[in-house]
């Protein structure tokens, strides 16, 4: 395997995993629930708000 074929292997199973991530953060919001800090307001709403923002 050429390096530029890892390389795009590699982005490409980054960006599944990033999808499955935002997926996950609307579809099971429980485990983000866990790591909000407790100074930010609306932790529900939060999470859904920011789910589809680009990190």
């Amino acid at each position: 395997m050429t390096l530029q074929a890892a390389r795009l292997t590699l982005r490409l199973i980054l960006a599944a995993a990033y999808f499955a991530a935002g997926v996950l953060h609307l579809a099971v919001p429980a485990p983000f629930l866990g790591i909000t800090p407790g100074w930010v307001p609306w932790p529900q709403a939060v999470i859904a708000a920011t789910e589809p923002s680009p990190a």
